[in-house]
């Protein structure tokens, strides 16, 4: 236990920054805040539940809230340059991408049944 305690202390002198976390703190708090008010999911996307419009719907849902993530820790961490911008850019479009799909199109269970998937 004393070896985790002292990596995990060690961590956070490192790795702490006030203003970083208090952000972090405001922005989540600002997004539940928003997310349970207008209740976003049940409210407005699940109105057009079998409808492929769901996966944009989706894709901005989780596309904003993870971007000003993003943003919030590059501001306070650095921006990613050359390459790496690109890459990180294209592999959270993508992963976002994917998870919109997921959640967003209408077809999933015409597919694996058609596929023949069965659920035990």
């Amino acid at each position: 236990m004393k070896p985790i305690w002292t990596l995990l202390s060690s961590h956070v002198r490192k790795d702490f920054h006030a203003g970083y976390y208090l952000t972090v703190a405001l922005f989540l708090a600002v997004a539940l805040y928003i997310n349970y008010t207008l209740d976003l999911e049940n409210s407005i996307i699940d109105i057009y539940a079998g409808q492929p419009r769901r996966v944009p719907m989706y894709f901005a849902l989780y596309g904003v809230t993870y971007f000003i993530a993003c943003l919030i820790t590059f501001f306070f961490n650095g921006f990613p340059v050359g390459r790496d911008r690109k890459r990180f850019i294209l592999y959270a479009l993508f992963g976002v991408g994917v998870l919109s799909l997921s959640s967003g199109w209408p077809y999933t269970l015409a597919v694996l049944q058609w596929i023949g998937y069965k659920d035990n």
